[in-house]
């Protein structure tokens, strides 16, 4: 009687699971369908190069790098990023499948497939050259205001009791958090 009970459990749970694997199949499968509506691998491929210029700067502040390493081991990037882009894609429609449901997909679908779908994806890349200008805009922006709210409060700080709020040297890492610097105030037998 157990071993029936047990076998009928299995054969539900095995059921409930091939269920579950067929719908998240089908998600995957539509999934698959929307990253090829919305051209990911083509956007991906003509975002590449912004990629590489941003990556450029970033090559260049490492010690020891030469413009020749630089140079080669951006052509081996663009290389393996060409290469690996379906994987990519892959991975894209699996994110597509874990968070949206098989109507969400096939709308998702339809919108790509759609005259204003096909508008958005011929403009992609456009649109992330754009947003990743204004956005390095933005924060450089941002960035310099905060650095001149900082620098209102070290001017206001100092003039008021000659505290220095910042560190005299930088700590070394994982050191703590960096000593206040304070200056000694002056006593009442020194002018001040």
């Amino acid at each position: 009687m157990l071993g029936r009970m047990l076998f009928a459990a299995a054969a539900l749970v095995g059921l409930l699971t091939t269920g579950a694997m067929a719908d998240d199949q089908g998600r995957l499968a539509l999934a698959r369908q929307v990253v090829q509506a919305m051209h990911a691998t083509d956007t991906m491929r003509q975002a590449l190069p912004l990629m590489m210029a941003n990556m450029k700067p970033m090559l260049d502040r490492q010690p020891g790098t030469t413009e020749k390493f630089r140079d080669l081991f951006m052509a081996r990037f663009l290389e393996k990023a060409n290469t690996e882009l379906d994987q990519f894609a892959d991975e894209i429609a699996q994110i597509y499948a874990q968070q949206f449901s098989e109507e969400d997909l096939k709308n998702l679908i339809a919108f790509y497939e759609s005259p204003t779908g096909k508008n958005l994806v011929s403009k992609q890349a456009i649109l992330i050259a754009a947003s990743s200008a204004a956005g390095r805009q933005w924060g450089m922006k941002v960035a310099g205001e905060a650095l001149q709210q900082y620098a209102d409060e070290l001017a206001k700080a100092q003039a008021s009791d000659g505290a220095v709020p910042f560190p005299a040297k930088p700590a070394a890492p994982d050191a703590g958090p960096p000593p206040v610097v304070t200056p000694p105030k002056p006593s009442a037998a020194q002018p001040g």
